[in-house]
């Protein structure tokens, strides 16, 4: 077959594999141009530092064009992939109707001026102060540059690091010459490496073009910060494009057919064009006879439309005399396309997403990427947006950095609010902010999911606050004094029931906020202050709830039909189990008479020969409360919960004073499966998964004086890590701004601990005669001065929450072996009872 002579060249056939000739590959011409990466124009010898590891360059990630349509002649010396990954293929972007929660098996979160990781179970696994890093830039770097090289070089030096942590920089094309960011989990890294470097630039001459400059280290990050994502970019370009000629000889043909194309008529490919009318002459130079051609112009047509597709789109009656189509703006494929654009973005730095838009109509191609830091997000937003493109040198690529926050809420929380919702977006649609609903996202379809995103993250933050405002619902509070409203009622099983009626009654939905003591109303204004008044009535009603406690044996008779026996004597909602607390007990909220009635089962005075026969627990059953669970939820290792029991279930096992994660409590306390972030986030709406993470860090620092330390100013809440080796280490709270030492804890910047503590003296010495007078004792484990007005010698020390025998002020772990301890050792527990009131 007869080759075609327009495939080999730049621009290639148009007419595809409808061209009647054939297709030839040949490996002499390059469809389109990617730039390589030259060499610093001032290399000569070892003079200058050189990459040498092409294979780990960016261009690497690009696929080889020629590999793909089946011979490279380059072979393995080719500077493009020669694998067959489709990652970079294009792809359906997912719908409203889709969230997918992001997989994970560990989060980090800023808290308390702190980068805190946590682990499945929410255990805190590391916690990182910017005093921990050091950072330097280096500058001189040559322009191909990559992070392997870097990394390659510094190991010459003794420095061995990953990838990860070099950050190449964005240079203004000013300057042969690169820089990049290194950044270590070492305090005297970045000295060290200055050191080195200036030792080494006397003996290698390789070394004398790098300059190490020290630089504040970037480790608290707004990813970091509570629902709040800025690691996302989105990108766009144009598709290529050619023009159309379309030649008639008659003028009023000519005008029909330009209407046709504007008005939609005519179509190309299905989609609607651009269009206009040239008139021209043509003939020869010195003729007299000249033919007058009314040209009809087809603008910004796709770059693979052919004469065919042209010819076809108009009707016989319309024929035009010729057609001629101008050259493609480019001619690789849209995939190739995207792989090159996708390497553009590797080049910054790694990816955890990329996605291209399969929108083949559209003039311009789309991409979203996501980025492992939002470090990289904002260098990548900053030096690609307005970049050419490596295929078209007319193109250029347009990239937005966009700020992100989710929330989490019950699926019935955002129905009660989702006009007012609604209100607010389209206030937020005119501040280019995104609002996206993704229903029903959990199995159980509890909850829904709500996104906010836009290139503005001022504005972006502003909307975020004010969701979370709409979010938290209205307070129920007292008439009198503006005070919540709460009462032991609201802590019963009783209490979800009744309150339902409420809620049915005025159209609103009521949450019981257990852990803040308080009432949450969600609806219109009006609905929820009607609501408001019938709250009141019945938390001034007479109603008291009462616990038997139970020890071991008493736990397993409940276990094993006792629990049921009295739920039967005393009716449905008003026994209920506590298993997370310790010791454990039965709840009882009801009348004195019912509390009664179940101490006797519990203590064997009704014997059960005078009960009826009562049912085992029923597999609908909460884990935690033993009654049938409201609004279940049942775990990976196949055991149910009520939503508000596992709530309190996490919450305690994060807030305990135990070093233990959050784990299941079925079977009896036997099952233990720790829970994974991943479910424990499916199971939780996000406000109460981020106040648990926030609890797990209070309980974690609380428990380890040694190592960590609240800034002292009042209210503040930012911690620092104790030095007391070191003595005369200042930090500067990032919150307050007060200068702390790190060694005794005190404010006195300027001063030695030694010359603070001598001017100090006469006050401290003043308070340790009053704390002699109060009988007020120092915590032994975290320093904390104690005041014990009344009660048995068990105290609890309120900043670390150690159990501390009084007398001797020996701590324990939990409450039991210190009572023991007392007992042992002291004879009894510390209460004298006057014989007037025996």
């Amino acid at each position: 077959m007869i080759p075609c002579k327009y495939f080999r060249t730049r621009i290639g056939c148009a007419r595809g594999t409808h061209c009647r000739y054939a297709h030839e590959e040949s490996a002499s011409a390059s469809p389109f141009n990617v730039p390589t990466f030259p060499k610093p124009a001032g290399d000569r010898g070892n003079s200058n530092i050189t990459p040498t590891s092409p294979h780990k360059d960016s261009l690497s990630k690009v696929p080889c064009v020629f590999f793909l349509r089946g011979y490279c002649r380059n072979g393995s010396a080719c500077s493009f992939s020669h694998q067959s990954d489709q990652s970079h293929a294009l792809s359906r972007p997912d719908t409203d109707s889709n969230y997918k929660e992001p997989t994970t098996e560990h989060c980090t979160r800023e808290l308390c001026g702190a980068s805190v990781t946590f682990d499945d179970g929410a255990q805190v696994s590391k916690v990182s102060f910017p005093s921990d890093f050091s950072a330097v830039r280096i500058d001189g770097l040559p322009l191909n540059s990559n992070p392997g090289f870097v990394t390659t070089t510094l190991s010459g030096l003794g420095f061995e690091l990953p990838d990860t942590c070099v950050r190449i920089l964005a240079h203004g094309g000013s300057t042969d010459k690169l820089s990049a960011i290194v950044q270590m989990e070492d305090p005297s890294f970045a000295a060290n490496l200055r050191e080195e470097l200036e030792r080494r630039k006397s003996r290698d001459a390789k070394y004398i073009q790098l300059e190490a400059v020290h630089i504040p280290p970037s480790v608290l990050s707004e990813s970091a910060a509570r629902r709040v994502d800025s690691r996302r970019v989105i990108c766009s370009w144009r598709k290529p494009s050619r023009r159309a000629k379309i030649k008639f000889g008659n003028e009023s043909i000519a005008k029909r057919v330009m209407g046709k194309f504007q008005d939609g008529r005519y179509k190309i490919l299905g989609d609607k064009v651009d269009c206009d009318l040239v008139t021209r002459f043509a003939g020869r130079a010195n003729s007299v006879n000249l033919t007058t051609v009314w040209t009809v112009v087809l603008k910004n047509l796709p770059g693979v439309t052919t004469e065919n597709d042209i010819a076809r789109a108009i009707q016989s009656y319309d024929r035009p005399r010729d057609i001629e189509l101008d050259n493609p703006t480019y001619s690789i494929t849209d995939n190739q396309a995207c792989s090159t654009i996708k390497s553009m973005f590797l080049s910054v730095g790694p990816l955890d997403l990329w996605e291209a838009s399969a929108d083949w109509d559209a003039q311009r191609m789309k991409a979203k990427a996501r980025f492992q830091n939002d470090t990289d997000a904002r260098e990548a937003a900053k030096r690609l947006n307005r970049e050419t493109l490596p295929f078209y040198k007319f193109g250029r690529l347009s990239v937005d950095l966009i700020t992100r926050a989710k929330f989490k809420v019950s699926t019935n929380i955002y129905d009660a609010v989702q006009p007012v919702i609604e209100q607010e977006n389209s206030t937020w649609s005119g501040e280019r902010i995104k609002l996206h609903t993704y229903r029903n996202v959990d199995a159980t379809q509890k909850y829904t999911v709500l996104t906010l995103g836009g290139p503005a993250a001022n504005e972006v933050a502003k909307a975020k606050d004010k969701l979370a405002n709409i979010l938290t619902g209205h307070i129920a509070v007292d008439a009198d004094d503006d005070t919540p409203i709460w009462g032991g009622f609201f802590n019963s099983r009783k209490a979800h029931n009744d309150l339902k009626f409420v809620e049915n009654d005025f159209g609103v939905v009521i949450v019981i906020d257990k852990r803040k003591s308080r009432l949450r109303l969600y609806g219109s204004a009006q609905n929820c202050k009607d609501a408001t008044i019938r709250l009141r009535e019945i938390a001034n009603a007479d109603f008291s709830i009462r616990y038997i406690v139970l020890d071991v044996f008493k736990y397993w008779w409940a276990a094993h039909g006792g629990f049921q026996r009295i739920v039967a004597a005393v009716g449905e909602g008003v026994a209920a189990m506590d298993t997370i607390s310790t010791p454990k007990r039965i709840i009882i909220s009801g009348s004195a008479q019912d509390f009664e009635t179940a101490s006797a089962i519990c203590q064997g005075q009704i014997r059960q020969s005078e009960k009826a026969k009562v049912e085992a627990g029923k597999s609908d059953d909460c884990t935690v409360c033993w009654t049938e669970a409201e609004n279940p939820i049942r775990t990976q290792c196949e055991h149910l919960y009520c939503l508000d029991c596992f709530e309190n279930l996490c919450w305690s096992a994060a807030s305990g004073n135990k070093e233990a994660a959050i784990s299941c409590q079925g079977d009896e306390g036997r099952c233990n499966a720790i829970f994974s972030l991943r479910e424990l986030q499916e199971h939780l709406p996000s406000s109460s998964f981020e106040e648990i993470l926030e609890a797990s860090l209070t309980s974690h620092v609380r428990r380890r004086p040694q190592d960590f330390r609240y800034c002292p100013t009042a209210d503040c809440g930012e911690i620092y890590r104790n030095c007391a080796e070191v003595n005369n280490t200042v930090r500067i709270c990032g919150k307050c701004c007060l200068a702390t030492c790190t060694s005794c804890h005190a404010p006195h910047e300027g001063m030695t601990c030694g010359e603070y503590k001598d001017i100090a003296s006469g006050g401290h010495e003043a308070f340790e005669r009053l704390k002699e007078k109060g009988g007020w004792k120092d915590c032994p484990k975290c320093g904390t001065t104690i005041e014990k007005t009344d009660g048995c010698n068990h105290m609890t020390c309120p900043g670390c929450r150690i159990h501390i025998c009084w007398v001797c002020l020996e701590t324990f772990q939990a409450d039991g072996p210190c009572y023991e301890h007392m007992n042992r050792r002291h004879g009894n527990i510390g209460l004298f009872i006057p014989l007037d009131d025996l």
